[in-house]
């Protein structure tokens, strides 16, 4: 068979003086791919016969020749030797390999039974000589293999890596000698990438995420492209997963208050990984000097009150903007109309002024409403009273 020896027998038919002397053989195979043979064997003195070996390499259809020659002998002798096909198993089939992942092929020769000469049969291995298969890839889209692999003589399984390229393809790898083939499936199946969060954002404050990847191959880096599809959330545009590693974490800032912002990730030969996040309304307070927090504050026409707008220091790691508008600017104004706290301040100076007694009775109360990325904060708001200043007195005192 192909991948094993044989013993063959070289005969000569002479005197007995002849006998007495070698003889020199010359041996040729016709197909010396399917079939080799060495290109001589001798024939010691004193004996009639000497055995040699043949290997067998690839599978043929037809029966090859071998002929032997020698010197002084007017006739060549011919042996027709068919090489049998191999007998050679491919596992799993099929087989799963992720896109950029490796996954392996088990080929084997197993023990095979043959005629034991009484009527029975013997199972041998039949691994005496190395055997070369093709390799055969239905799809080159699919996956990579090698070309061809080798059985080493008396070695009977090798393991053959297969290569994932493209996700939702398949390829037949067939592997061949001769007139001899056995196939198996590959099946490529898709990496992916997955994004999941430490804990919720709030607007004005970080937090931790994390994209992992799986099914692909953990031996390279691989760059991952991040997105949002807000204005409330700010992403990093890339993040390297590094070699040896399923994961890499990164840092996503709350801009504004919103609510199902998707964030997606995406790699060459990766599904996709999204996720969605609610981006946290801040929370805000206003504060005295002493900073206590108020919610209600008097200002005299014409006079100005100095507070601090103030947010918690544990949501405060990103930078936030607040406009902050009043009800009724002919009643009071709150200035400045907008502050930004630089990532860990968490207070910011805001001043109120009394510019009138309001429209009449009960109508000097306005209040201060806030506003993120043109969103209006349900909470904190500031009542405002105006009031006027105490009434002027004019006195004389007699004089003499």
């Amino acid at each position: 068979a192909a991948g094993d020896t044989a013993t063959m027998k070289i005969e000569r038919t002479v005197d007995a003086g002849a006998v007495e002397r070698p003889l020199s053989v010359t041996l040729t195979s016709l197909d010396a791919a399917a079939l080799t043979v060495p290109s001589t064997v001798t024939i010691p003195a004193g004996r009639t016969f000497a055995y040699f070996t043949v290997t067998g390499n690839v599978s043929r259809g037809a029966p090859v020749t071998v002929r032997a020659t020698a010197a002084g002998y007017e006739h060549d002798a011919e042996l027709s030797v068919r090489v049998a096909a191999p007998t050679v198993l491919v596992t799993p089939d099929p087989q799963t390999v992720a896109v950029g992942g490796s996954a392996y092929l088990k080929v084997t020769r197993p023990q095979v039974s043959v005629d034991d000469g009484l009527g029975g049969t013997v199972d041998v291995w039949q691994m005496g000589a190395a055997l070369s298969l093709s390799v055969d890839v239905s799809d080159a889209l699919a996956v990579s293999a090698p070309a061809t692999v080798t059985l080493p003589a008396n070695q009977h399984t090798v393991y053959v890596e297969v290569t994932g390229l493209e996700a939702g393809r398949s390829a037949t790898l067939t592997f061949q000698n001769g007139i001899y083939a056995v196939s198996a499936v590959v099946e490529v199946s898709p990496a992916s990438l997955s994004l999941a969060i430490a804990g919720a954002v709030t607007a004005g404050d970080t937090q931790r995420m994390t994209v992992t990847r799986t099914g692909g191959d953990l031996t390279g880096a691989l760059a991952v492209s991040l997105s949002s599809d807000s204005a409330a959330l700010s992403v990093p545009a890339t993040v390297s997963i590094p070699a040896g590693f399923a994961s890499a974490n990164f840092t996503v800032a709350g801009v504004s208050p919103a609510t199902a912002v998707k964030v997606t990730s995406t790699a060459a030969g990766y599904d996709e990984g999204v996720f969605s996040i609610d981006v946290l309304a801040p929370a805000l307070s206003f504060r005295d000097a002493d900073d206590v927090a108020v919610s209600s504050e008097t200002v005299l026409i014409g006079d100005t009150r100095e507070l601090y707008l103030a947010r918690a220091a544990a949501t405060a790691d990103a930078a936030l903007t607040v406009a902050l508008e009043s009800s009724d600017a002919t009643l009071f104004t709150i200035a400045p109309a907008g502050v930004t706290f630089a990532a860990g301040v968490t207070r910011m100076p805001v001043s109120i002024t009394g510019v009138s007694p309001g429209a009449g009775a009960g109508l000097n109360t306005g209040f201060v409403t806030l506003f993120v990325a043109g969103r209006e904060l349900a909470a904190p708001v500031l009542n405002v009273t105006v009031t006027a200043q105490d009434a002027l007195t004019l006195s004389m005192s007699q004089q003499d």
